[in-house]
């Protein structure tokens, strides 16, 4: 009977050390500390995102001028459909820039160059006299020359274009060349002047 009753607590024991051994606590570190394993949540990238510092950098250097030509500089951030953009806003050089910058890459999204016109050749609204309009022809540039510099500022052959035409007209009595087409999904739109070929409004739209 001692015997059996021996035995039995021996085999109580083992089963109580098996069911403990069984049992898992929390998992610790080679420093002693316990391992959660909670998974860490990533801060979103920004890296590719730029400041209002770095965007009016981008405008000036697209434009070719130093901020120390630059007045009447405004800088504005709004939200467009793919996301948000800095407008831009400055005179320099004699023409009027307006730029919109994609905040989350620096791409220049569109710009418009709006040059300071010379007035007073024709009274506004007054069509051009016959004999004045011949002589503009003379000494001014062609339509083929005004679609050469508008394609020479835009950098883009006339066989990567679409749409291509110039339209001749007057801006407050100013003789001009309405450039526009696309390309590479982008819209170039030049108004140029005719009489000596100043590129005096220039619009790219990459929406």
């Amino acid at each position: 009977m001692k015997k059996f009753l021996f035995t039995t607590a021996i085999c109580l024991t083992a089963c109580a050390v098996l069911s403990g051994c069984g049992k898992k606590g929390p998992a610790s570190g080679t420093d002693g500390s316990a391992d959660t394993n909670v998974s860490e949540t990533m801060a979103p990238d920004i890296a590719d995102s730029v400041s209002e510092k770095e965007a009016k950098q981008i405008a000036f250097e697209d434009a070719g001028v130093d901020e120390a030509d630059v007045s009447d500089l405004t800088i504005e951030k709004d939200m467009e459909t793919f996301g948000e953009v800095y407008d831009i806003e400055f005179y320099a050089n004699g023409a009027e820039y307006d730029y919109e910058i994609k905040a989350n890459s620096g791409e220049i999204n569109s710009v418009d160059r709006d040059a300071e016109r010379i007035t007073g050749k024709t009274p506004q609204g007054a069509a051009p006299a016959a004999n004045q309009n011949a002589q503009d022809n003379d000494t001014g540039i062609s339509s083929d020359e005004a679609k050469v510099i508008a394609l020479d500022q835009a950098g883009i052959a006339e066989s990567d274009t679409q749409g291509l035409h110039v339209k001749q007209d007057y801006d407050d009595g100013v003789r001009t060349y309405d450039v526009e087409f696309y390309a590479g999904g982008v819209e170039y739109s030049y108004e140029i002047s005719a009489d000596d070929g100043t590129v005096l409004e220039s619009d790219i739209d990459r929406d």
